[in-house]
């Protein structure tokens, strides 16, 4: 008779046993769905530096933030190879810009919302500018007193259309730049 009280005292060691491991089982799977729950509403980490540095995984710099020489902060956005570039700048002097850039044709889009140059001291009003080829072919919008709109060549203004609530005007120039036709 032994073997059935050995018998009914292992069921019972076994049934203590899988009762234990289900509890430590339960206890550990509310820890980690604590512990998931609490990191998903963890405050993000900041990261912080004076500039900072994408790089490709050839270790080429394809993005930078940060304080530029002339004292603007800059987000520059870079291609492989640098191609083209497209940068994002505000300055100290309530300016800032959006230009867009194509090295290999040297293309240019330039948006601001105005300026003051120290060096000289000028004010350019806001505008918007797009190039091609260093000034081979351009388009420069500028906003202001005198609205004016200046497509030129060869960095020889070919048309100006000037809205200057005193005295708007059209200007057309020739290759020698000479005036070929105005409305004055």
């Amino acid at each position: 008779m032994d073997r059935p009280l050995d018998f009914i005292a292992e069921v019972e060691k076994l049934r203590k046993d899988n009762r234990r491991i289900k509890f430590v089982g339960g206890l550990l799977a509310c820890v980690l769905f604590v512990l998931l729950v609490a990191g998903r509403f963890q405050r993000p980490k900041t990261v912080e530096g004076t500039q900072f540095l994408l790089k490709d995984a050839a270790g080429n710099v394809v993005a930078r933030l940060g304080q530029m020489n002339l004292g603007g902060t800059c987000l520059t956005l870079t291609s492989k190879g640098h191609a083209a570039d497209a940068e994002l700048c505000v300055h100290d002097d309530e300016s800032s810009h959006l230009a867009l850039l194509n090295h290999h044709g040297d293309s240019r889009v330039s948006l601001s919302p105005g300026f003051t140059s120290y060096e000289p001291m000028i004010r350019f009003p806001a505008g918007l500018y797009i190039g091609e080829e260093l000034g081979k072919n351009f388009v420069n919008l500028s906003l202001g007193a005198e609205t004016k709109l200046i497509i030129g060549h060869a960095s020889h203004d070919s048309i100006v259309v000037s809205s200057s609530l005193e005295k708007p005007s059209i200007n057309l120039f020739g290759r020698d730049g000479q005036t070929v036709w105005s409305t004055h």
